[in-house]
């Protein structure tokens, strides 16, 4: 695949060049296809770069399957190694778009961990073979790995928690250990400030602008009570079904006996 991703192809313009792009895309992969023929100028880091793109682009998805996960996981430590080895700035984007990744799975769907699972097995890959390329991204990494570990334990974020404890004694591991914890303390010394921020924030918003805070309120309760009402309708629901189900088996016994 990757002999394609770097070969270079003559530029064509007009109905030849659109014919072939149609047949192109009738034969090969389309992310292969946007590397390859996107422009034959453009470096092959930056071509890989773009694969990493395309790889983070493939975890937005909910409800993935956990081998087409790991297959992503493996397809993006691997380009990014190239990146790191060549010591180029093509890995910042990359970096900065796994960690925005996690962001918005935590903010939009919190019960959700599949993207924040796979970044973080990424960055461990990372770390265990070039360590020493990521010194300058050790913030960012810890960044997310800090917020997972820190987050309240419930039954839905525990086995990310677990994850993410294990990412962080890899990083202790091969990384230098006072470089570490020195970096992980200031991550959770301005994350708490920025908490103790936002409370003050509010407090002050609740004297000065009441009605604000109570719309604020007044939205999050009709938004819990729709939750709560589905949740109750749904078992209601299954409860039905249940008791069909109990009543169709009781009379397929009765069938039986008779």
């Amino acid at each position: 695949m990757f002999f394609f991703v770097f070969c270079s192809s003559t530029a064509e313009n007009g109905p030849t060049r659109k014919r072939q792009k149609r047949s192109a895309l009738d034969q090969e992969p389309l992310l292969v296809h946007y590397a390859v023929s996107y422009d034959s100028s453009v470096s092959p880091l930056k071509k890989i770069q773009r694969l990493c793109l395309g790889s983070c682009s493939q975890l937005k998805p909910s409800n993935l399957s956990d081998e087409f996960t790991l297959q992503i996981i493996k397809n993006l430590l691997y380009l990014s190694k190239i990146l790191l080895l060549s010591n180029s700035n093509h890995i910042d984007l990359i970096i900065r778009r796994c960690c925005r990744l996690t962001t918005f799975e935590s903010t939009k769907y919190p019960n959700e961990i599949t993207r924040r699972s796979a970044v973080l097995k990424w960055m461990a890959g990372l770390i265990v073979d070039l360590s020493g390329l990521l010194t300058d991204h050790l913030k960012a990494f810890l960044t997310v790995i800090e917020r997972e570990i820190e987050r309240d334990e419930t039954t839905v974020n525990l086995p990310l928690k677990s994850l993410a404890q294990d990412v962080f004694d890899v990083f202790k591991r091969h990384c230098d250990i006072h470089l570490i914890a020195s970096l992980y303390a200031d991550i959770a010394k301005q994350r708490r400030a920025k908490r103790v921020e936002r409370k003050q924030k509010l407090a002050i918003l609740a004297i000065n602008q009441p009605e604000v805070v109570y719309r604020k309120k007044r939205v999050k309760q009709t938004k819990r009570a729709g939750l709560g009402k589905k949740k109750r309708m749904k078992s209601i629901e299954n409860a039905k079904k249940n008791r069909r189900k109990k009543v169709m088996k009781n009379t397929t016994d009765d069938n039986d006996d008779f």
